[in-house]
């Protein structure tokens, strides 16, 4: 029988299977039960597909896509698979499970395509759990971009056992759709990378596991080395599991912006925490630590950063003295800080802007700022911070005030000002006499009046002033040059206030 026709013949077959498990399986297995029936009691030969080669993986999860599955769907896999793409399950409705049992087999993925490196992508509302002690491994380490052996954006895994390797080994992201947040449940396994677990967005919870951070002999050497990452809204629960960071240099778990709570587990390493703890960050970053041994690191902090007490929460765990010592001053550094960049009168600078007049209401940019013993911070880049701004006077050339009040968790009220001054003057015309001079500036307007200095040589400016935007000065040396500069002023409540000096001109008197 032609080969083609028998291919066609298996593709048709895979496609009933599983239309068949969406229209009886489900119902009477699956969700029928309420949750009654739970693990292997849900599964059963009916909803059961063995797979044994990259063809038949790939055709499965295509039709599986294709028909938007739901019910249940148990995968077993009969051998080891090695592919040059991974595999992608993704569905519009959230009533779908499906158990990849790897019985004891892998999934190996070698490919220079960056599309194709993720072994497992689970998406939108697609449900996985994943046991069988197999292995999921993607080879290609040295891409720029971040293969893992499963990649979770929008989907819920559920990982029993198994061993995973992979640049970023389990990657936890946003739904692409933004519908559903991402969500793991670790109960064990071996995971092996650069960085064996990143959330990036999404909640995880490790109950269990081994994650291992090893060095990649790349480019990117060093950027990402680290057993955890979180970012932007990530969430990771750590109630045990073994993280070995020992052989790089950053910390075991790196927080961006998002929330770890640790109440289990061993951490070993040069230290647990490296993290950034900017106070300009949308949302606050949350440690809390109620239990787990960290005496196997050297210290708590690659370099010690200021967290405030109600940020980092420390009711538990194994701790050596000198940790100890690191959480206290974090916490004792990070309350004085806390103040500092909640009190808005410690961010002004005592630096009055000049502004030129323009007969429109002026908003300068002032430069606030606060330096803090972690580094240095600027206000108004945050939700957290923002603060209400109120002009006054600040149209006409004189003094004006800035009054900044504090919102949010910015509190304090500041007053500031800055000076309004005519514009830089412009020559019109410039002409020598007999023994004398005349010039004329352009117009200004703003009420201002007009400063002439003149002078010869190295000599001494001799000042006129004048309403007018023409002037003579007469009774000079004939045959003599003058250096010649004009500026607007205007005087405001008994104080002076200068525009800056035109562009010096030379004339020769006759």
């Amino acid at each position: 029988m032609d080969i083609n026709i028998i291919k066609k013949s298996l593709s048709l077959l895979l496609t009933y299977i599983i239309a068949c498990s969406m229209i009886v399986v489900f119902p009477m297995i699956s969700y029928a039960d309420n949750g009654t029936t739970t693990g292997e009691d849900k599964w059963n030969d009916e909803n059961t597909i063995e797979v044994s080669d990259a063809e038949m993986l790939h055709e499965l999860f295509d039709a599986l896509n294709e028909t938007s599955f739901y019910g249940s769907l148990k995968i077993v896999l009969r051998s080891d698979i090695v592919t040059d793409k991974g595999v992608y399950l993704y569905t519009d409705n959230e009533d779908n499970e499906v158990l990849i049992d790897l019985n004891g087999h892998s999934i190996t993925v070698d490919s220079d395509n960056v599309a194709d490196q993720h072994v497992l992508s689970v998406g939108e509302k697609a449900n996985v759990i994943i046991t069988g002690n197999g292995s999921l491994i993607s080879k290609n380490s040295e891409a720029a971009f971040h293969p893992s052996a499963v990649f979770v954006h929008g989907g819920h895994v559920t990982i029993e056992n198994g061993t995973y390797e992979a640049r970023s080994t389990i990657l936890v992201s946003k739904s692409l759709f933004e519908s559903r947040t991402s969500k793991v449940i670790i109960n064990g396994g071996t995971f092996t990378g650069e960085t064996p677990l990143t959330v990036d967005d999404g909640n995880v919870t490790v109950n269990d596991g081994e994650f291992t951070c090893i060095r990649y002999d790349s480019a990117w050497n060093g950027d990402y080395e680290k057993c955890v990452i979180i970012n932007s809204n990530g969430a990771l629960v750590i109630h045990g599991g073994k993280f070995d960071n020992s052989v790089v240099p950053k910390g075991n778990v790196f927080i961006s912006a998002g929330r770890l709570s640790i109440d289990g587990g061993s951490f070993i390493g040069p230290s647990l925490l490296n993290n950034n703890n900017f106070w300009d960050n949308s949302s606050k970053n949350i440690y809390m630590i109620s239990g787990g041994d960290f005496t196997g690191a050297d210290s708590i902090f690659r370099i010690i950063n200021p967290i405030p007490s109600d940020q980092l929460i420390v009711t538990g765990g194994m701790f050596t003295d000198n940790q100890k010592e690191e959480l206290a001053e974090s916490n004792k550094r990070g309350d004085s800080d806390y103040n500092l960049a909640t009190d808005l009168g410690n961010y002004w600078e005592e630096e009055e802007p000049v502004c030129e007049y323009t007969g429109k209401a002026l908003r300068p940019s002032i430069n606030m700022n606060v330096t803090l013993s972690d580094g240095y911070h600027s206000l108004g880049m945050s939700d957290r911070f923002r603060f209400e701004t109120v002009y006054k006077n600040n149209r006409d050339i004189g003094l004006a005030t800035v009054i900044y009040t504090g919102k949010g968790e910015l509190k304090g009220t500041v007053t500031a000002t800055f000076r309004i001054v005519p514009k830089k003057a412009v020559w019109k015309t410039v002409k020598g006499g007999k023994k004398s001079f005349t010039v004329a500036v352009k117009a200004q307007k703003g009420g201002v009046r007009y400063q002439i200095q003149y002078k010869t040589g190295k000599g001494k400016w001799k000042t006129k002033r004048t309403n007018k935007t023409k002037l003579t000065v007469k009774n000079l040396k004939s045959k003599k040059k003058y250096q010649v500069r004009v500026r607007a002023f205007k005087k405001v409540k008994g104080k002076t206030y200068y525009g800056k000096w035109s562009k010096t001109r030379t004339i020769k008197v006759r």
